[in-house]
């Protein structure tokens, strides 16, 4: 059953199954955090509040526990004025407009923006508030442009309100089209497998927040994105004082990668590609920049969907990205040490 979502109408196939993936997954801390129940007020944010917002890989450090310390309780009277039993696909305009505010007026906090304001809002209205992720929600869900691996989500903060109203008016609009009714309906059976009753603004996070994981990994944290940089800016230095041991790669006229050492490197031979996965069916693919990037390397089984086929909208599989094949996981692994000095990111649709 498929669910169409705004503003794009993308299509998003297959829902129950990746709600199944989601609530099935042991390793998936999202489901700890939408289980949990706050003991602090549900009128009033807490520093303690903070402790279920790293279940959703949130961006918090000291300096924020000091700020939900000075100011949580200064919003008790609007986040009192917000209906504890009125869910977002029953509410009306002048209450989303108040949530946006809300929203807006937490992230303009000290070390706090608009993704972390709402994994703090959400637990005190879970059926009004949803978790407006930056790159998730702002930077897929929002754009049309979201088009992985050609065209990645963007990963900037997002704090201005017309932003805000814009993400609850489209979630509003998604949870309440007609088109979509079956499929809630589907899906909350699925949940009830589980023996939970999510609300419906969290169960389309659910669906939503795996079928951007099935194409994307997850945002790193400043921390990390910062010692990325730092990694790739290593590396680069370092294929220039000396070369890298081995035959890993040969660099062409045009700055491309045409030969490899174990396993095999395709690049503009879609042909050649596609016959390599026909032929290996139990092997391994990797998908990455030309010239490697430590945030994009994203390995899958040779049967995925995601790599073979048609390509998606008319582009080829070995151009913008290429293809780093072998028939053994090790040895793909073993070539994104040898170029980037870092493991693959396995892929969440075919779990290589």
């Amino acid at each position: 059953m498929d669910l169409i979502l705004s503003p794009s109408r993308r299509r998003v196939g297959d829902v129950q199954d990746l709600l199944d993936r989601f609530l099935g997954d042991p390793t998936e801390t999202g489901t700890a955090y939408l289980e949990y129940e706050p003991r602090t007020s549900p009128d009033r944010l807490e520093a303690e509040d903070l402790a279920y917002t790293l279940l959703m890989n949130s961006n918090v450090t000291g300096k924020t526990f000091r700020t939900l310390q000075e100011y949580g309780g200064t919003i008790a009277d609007d986040l009192s004025a917000l209906p504890v039993d009125v869910a977002l696909e029953e509410s009306r305009p002048d209450l989303r407009d108040a949530v946006a505010d809300l929203i807006c007026t937490v992230a303009t906090w000290p070390h706090v923006k608009v993704s972390v304001a709402t994994k703090l809002l959400h637990k005190k209205r879970p059926g009004l508030i949803p978790v407006l992720d930056n790159r998730a929600i702002f930077g897929a869900y929002l754009s049309t442009k979201w088009d992985p691996p050609a065209r990645p989500s963007l990963s900037d903060s997002v704090n201005e309100r017309a932003k805000v109203a814009l993400a609850l008016d489209a979630i509003y609009s998604d949870l309440t089209q007609p088109e979509n009714k079956m499929a809630w309906l589907s899906l909350c059976r699925v949940a009830g497998r589980y023996e939970l009753s999510p609300t419906r603004i969290e169960v389309l996070d659910m669906v939503w927040w795996r079928y951007f994981r099935d194409r994307e990994s997850p945002t790193p944290t400043r921390s990390v994105e910062r010692r990325m940089k730092q990694d790739e800016t290593s590396v680069t230095e370092a294929r220039r004082s000396k070369p890298m041991e081995g035959p890993l790669w040969i660099r062409g006229t045009k700055d491309e990668i045409v030969g490899s050492g174990d396993a095999t490197v395709f690049v503009d031979d879609d042909d050649g590609y596609l016959r390599w996965i026909d032929a290996n069916p139990s092997g391994f693919v990797l998908n990455c920049a030309r010239s490697p990037r430590l945030d994009y390397l994203m390995l899958h089984r040779a049967t995925c969907s995601s790599v073979r086929g048609t390509p998606p909208r008319g582009s080829r599989w070995t151009v913008d990205f290429i293809k780093v094949c072998a028939r053994n996981k090790e040895l793909v692994e073993n070539w994104t040490q040898q170029a980037v000095q870092r493991d693959p990111s396995p892929c969440g649709r075919c779990r290589p």
